[in-house]
């Protein structure tokens, strides 16, 4: 799993399912939004003609980072009006994660492998916008392996 990720590791998650409508893009935004409230640097991925799930993706990112900017407020108020503890609690929990603060508002970027033209676009396309990132969420498209025919790798 993506417990504690160091600076030249990532952790890659793919969120597939076996048809549409069977939650990957609830499953997909709700650990980018948990991710990035733990101060994760979060890269999000689509796989398919999908566009509206991008726009979900980010959004339920920058919730996330919000979520952590309110509760290190509510821990630097708590600090000030003397209770204790919480504050090295938080920086504790900082240290651990390097320091990282914001996924910095990463776009979402499109790896349909039929748009694309070839599986070497879509690795390429991949790997540079995953550069930087601590954990990148790829959510599929309807079905892990539905393909232009159902019967070839072409679109898939």
């Amino acid at each position: 799993m993506c417990s504690k990720i160091e600076q030249t590791r990532q952790c890659v998650l793919v969120v597939s399912g076996t048809s549409s409508g069977v939650g990957k893009t609830t499953v997909a935004t709700g650990l980018m939004a948990a991710f990035a409230k733990r101060g994760y640097i979060v890269q999000p991925f689509k796989c398919g003609p999908d566009f509206l799930d991008g726009m979900h993706h980010e959004a339920a990112i920058r919730a996330g980072e919000r979520d952590r900017k309110e509760t290190h407020q509510d821990l630097n108020h708590e600090n000030e009006t003397g209770m204790s503890g919480k504050i090295e609690e938080k920086n504790s929990y900082d240290n651990m994660l390097g320091g990282v603060t914001s996924s910095s508002r990463r776009r979402c970027v499109n790896l349909d492998g039929w748009m694309m033209g070839s599986a070497k676009e879509v690795i390429s396309t991949f790997q540079r916008h995953a550069k930087g990132a601590h954990v990148c969420i790829i959510e599929g498209a309807m079905g892990l392996h539905d393909s232009r025919d159902g019967v070839s790798d072409d679109g898939s």
